[in-house]
């Protein structure tokens, strides 16, 4: 099962006092109580590609409506990550191949 998604960027701010890598991106999710969340994934990659998991939690009551929501994920800089890879049940989802470096 595939889930839409668009507009995945990936950005490490290399700035004294940041120091900050941060991917986003928005995904549609079924119910407007329903939240979109990435988490290192652990699966073996080179030292500088990033694999995420898109993972969906619902909390509470809400309205069975298709709705887009941001997701983001962040970590200290200090890597040189080049490439991340973003997957929702075991299925590629994104590649992001160019990550913007501020320094």
């Amino acid at each position: 099962m595939t889930i839409e998604n668009k507009n995945w960027n990936a950005r490490d701010d290399r700035m004294p006092g940041t120091n900050t890598l941060k991917i986003a991106g928005t995904v549609t999710v079924p119910n407007s109580n329903t939240t979109a969340v990435l988490v290192p994934n652990g699966r073996p990659c080179a030292l500088s590609h990033l694999s995420l998991d898109l993972i969906l939690e619902t909390h509470g009551i809400g309205m069975t409506v298709l709705t887009e929501k941001e997701v983001v994920y962040t970590q200290r800089s200090g890597a040189d990550i080049t490439s991340v890879s973003i997957y929702y049940k075991n299925e590629l989802l994104a590649s992001i191949d160019d990550v913007e470096v501020t320094h």
